[in-house]
């Protein structure tokens, strides 16, 4: 049973998810037949021509790192402004990087509300003071020295500059951790 879906959702959600007709023809599972190729069946798909059925837009999801629901939308969402990705020059990012760093912030946002909700349902809950005690227009080497002092972590010590990576940050998540903060450490192999 095919779904009305709003063609412009799942163009949208292609180009946002960094991926050309080939490509998403590919992961999506299209195939080739007598009649037509791969590519022209996403495009039939994509301009309206034909409806996808309730398991295509399963795996739209999950190839486009998007909730199902998404699809259901009458018109494709506002894109937010990710911010800046400062471990690559602008050059040697391509759409899918970007494309699997939004999905990444949405998980993790999704994910930190799920953690609020549950701490601000706890009794005697109280938010740090630290919390919005800088702001962007400050210092960045005394925003540094505020935030080592608020967690107790000594910024000065010359071992952490001789030490392995791995092992200042498992202290400087240590540090975060003791005081309250929770501390979330995901992996993904796309990154």
């Amino acid at each position: 049973m095919s779904i009305r879906v709003n063609p412009e959702i799942l163009v949208w959600a292609r180009h946002s998810a960094g991926f050309d007709v080939d490509d998403a023809a590919r992961k999506l599972g299209f195939k080739d037949s007598t009649r037509s190729t791969a590519n022209e069946k996403l495009e039939q798909i994509e301009a309206g021509e034909k409806q996808p059925i309730r398991a295509q837009l399963s795996k739209f999801s999950d190839a486009y790192k998007r909730p199902l629901l998404t699809f259901y939308l009458s018109e494709p969402p506002k894109t937010g402004m990710r911010g800046e990705d400062f471990r690559q020059t602008p050059e040697a990012r391509g759409r899918r990087d970007n494309a699997m760093l939004d999905a990444l912030l949405r998980d993790v946002k999704a994910r930190q509300e799920s953690v609020r909700d549950l701490l601000l349902d706890e009794d005697g809950f109280k938010p740090h003071r630290f919390v919005g005690s800088t702001k962007r227009e400050a210092d960045v080497l005394e925003t540094v020295k505020a935030i080592a002092t608020q967690i107790g972590f000594d910024n000065t010590d010359m071992s952490l500059q001789s030490g392995d990576a791995d092992s200042l940050f498992r202290r400087l998540r240590a540090a975060i951790k003791a005081v309250g903060v929770f501390v979330m450490v995901l992996a993904d192999p796309a990154f």
